[in-house]
């Protein structure tokens, strides 16, 4: 479950998404949240050795893609019942300003495609990754538009996306193409438009 100052006071819950997990985490369309799987102890000392505690962010994400790559892995989804915990909702419960937060998120995303897109064989797969990446696009475009953040650190983080897309093997360079419409379209108010961030998402991910 979910609360803000007190339990009780947000009635969302987070629910496991029905759908392939690994193409979900893989897409940062998260399923789950570190809170959620209960594993076994062998598993994650002898299989995953724990965490990649080189992430500076998305160290569970990191976690569970490598879980779910386990061949012979075996879980099931137990949705019909109540939280047994609760996840706190505080966007201020960092000293960090929000472009700290922002390029510390931008090292974790680009560390997790470079350690997956080794990884991965399957062509699909890596070309889900791609999404993650757009997540933080979104993410930065959204903070500036409401002033969040300046335009020029804005335009540094933007200036750093772009270069690890002209120089990594998981983007074309129409990838780079639809980043700039993208940041324009934005700009101009269009993410306002029901469907906007998903249908570039989606072009994102198949060029």
């Amino acid at each position: 479950g979910t609360f803000y100052k007190a339990i009780g006071d947000s009635t969302m819950v987070w629910r496991t998404k029905k759908g392939d997990h690994l193409k979900q985490f893989l897409r940062h369309d998260l399923p789950w949240n570190i809170m959620s799987p209960i594993w076994r102890t062998p598993f994650v000392k002898n299989k995953l050795n724990g965490f990649d505690e080189s992430f500076p962010r998305l160290q569970d994400v990191e976690f569970h893609t490598r879980a779910l790559l386990q061949k012979g892995l075996e879980y099931k989804i137990v949705n019909n019942t109540s939280p047994k915990c609760f996840y706190r909702i505080d966007h201020e419960r960092t000293k960090q300003s929000t472009c700290q937060y922002l390029e510390g998120m931008l090292s974790g995303v680009e560390k997790y495609l470079n350690k997956f897109e080794a990884l991965l064989s399957d062509v699909n797969q890596i070309r889900y990754l791609r999404s993650t990446l757009f997540t933080i696009i979104t993410l930065i475009n959204f903070k500036l538009t409401h002033n969040q953040i300046s335009l020029k650190e804005y335009t540094v983080l933007n200036n750093r996306i772009s270069k690890f897309v002209k120089k990594g093997r998981l983007f074309s360079n129409f990838s780079v193409k639809i980043l700039t419409h993208y940041d324009s379209l934005y700009k101009k108010g269009f993410w306002r438009i029901k469907g906007f961030n998903y249908l570039f998402k989606q072009l994102w991910e198949k060029v």
